[in-house]
């Protein structure tokens, strides 16, 4: 995600491409969908220079797999969880989960969007918008709730509009 910003920016610089001159270098959005939302929220925590322009994070059915054998416990040969320490940041955040996505995932209890939600600082600006009756597909961009809350979330953090 974090390669994408910079060719993002690079076309915006480049003379032949179709978004020159159109995008605002210094704020982005990283989002994704299950593991890729789980990879956007990994994206806010790290050390890199590309991390001052994003602005916000959406985790749509965000699964997030995170091993580490100094924090987790070895379970079947991996050290796999997920505790605060792997989600600290400040950066507002906004996750859409399934009510019953771990009855779909069983074997990534404690990995999906509520615990992501759960896990991430009290002090970071965090939403989770729970799907009623929803599964790992509750997110779906083409559903109509999801896309309003979802623009809403861009509109307010990347474009500045206080009236969301």
């Amino acid at each position: 995600m974090i390669d994408a910003k910079t060719t993002i920016k690079e076309e915006n610089e480049r003379l032949a491409s179709p978004l020159y001159g159109m995008i605002d270098p210094n704020r982005f959005i990283v989002a994704g969908y299950s593991m890729g939302g789980g990879a956007s929220q990994i994206a806010l925590t790290l050390d890199h220079p590309n991390v001052s322009s994003i602005k916000a994070g959406i985790a749509l059915n965000p699964t997030i797999i995170l091993e580490d054998c100094d924090l987790c416990p070895i379970d079947g040969g991996y050290c796999i969880c997920l505790v605060p320490e792997m989600l600290d940041h400040d950066i507002p955040t906004f996750i859409v989960a399934g009510q019953f996505e771990v009855n779909e995932l069983p074997d990534y209890d404690g990995l999906l969007g509520q615990d992501i939600y759960e896990n991430t600082p009290e002090s970071t600006l965090k939403i989770l918008y729970e799907i009623e009756s929803g599964g790992h597909g509750s997110a779906e961009v083409s559903s109509s709730l999801v896309q309003e809350k979802v623009l809403q979330w861009v509109n307010y953090h990347l474009l500045e509009d206080l009236s969301y």
